[in-house]
């Protein structure tokens, strides 16, 4: 599916000791199958319950205990939500990591699921999202926004900002690995 070819496009633009925190959304459980490690400790994950909002936190503490890698943290719009502040710790201690906020305006694997499994009953599933891109400058750092087609090129350009950068991936809701429907 489109997810892994998402993954691999990541996977491509980062060196073998970059390191990937892969938070509590759709892109990142696709990475716990899909993401090719090629050193150990190179990649974090908490696994599915319980954590939302885990992902860029951890990654800061990633990059402040690994300087010398590259690290990114694949967060959900929803997840990145829990600690956009943040951002604020990233600039001041130069803590030049990657957010990659994956937009969908939706927690997307409930909204998936309430889709597919439910009958279209929604409940508390639709977010109603700032501007990531006015929020990245209202912190003082950079900003980037693309699509799918746009991820490897913005991510290539953030990893060599040599600063703290939000790249926000604006994507439809797709199919989580665990709830593959026919």
């Amino acid at each position: 599916p489109e997810q892994v070819g998402i993954v691999e496009a990541i996977r491509g633009e980062l060196s073998d000791d970059a390191i990937v925190v892969s938070g509590v959304t759709n892109i990142a459980y696709w990475a716990n199958v899909a993401y090719s490690v090629r050193q150990p400790g190179t990649f974090i994950t908490s696994s599915y319950f319980g954590t939302l909002g885990y992902g860029f936190p951890t990654a800061l503490g990633a990059q402040v205990g690994r300087p010398d890698r590259q690290v990114v943290a694949l967060c959900g719009d929803g997840g990145f939500l829990y600690s956009p502040q943040e951002l604020s710790t990233a600039l001041r201690y130069g803590i030049n990591l990657v957010a990659v906020v994956f937009n969908n305006s939706a927690f997307g694997a409930s909204r998936w699921d309430q889709t597919h499994r439910y009958g279209q009953r929604f409940i508390g599933t639709d977010l109603h999202n700032p501007d990531f891109m006015k929020l990245a400058d209202a912190f003082g750092v950079r900003g980037l926004r693309t699509d799918v087609a746009g991820l490897a090129a913005s991510l290539r350009e953030a990893l060599s900002a040599g600063a703290p950068v939000l790249l926000e991936v604006v994507l439809p809701i797709m199919m989580p690995p665990f709830q593959i429907v026919p």
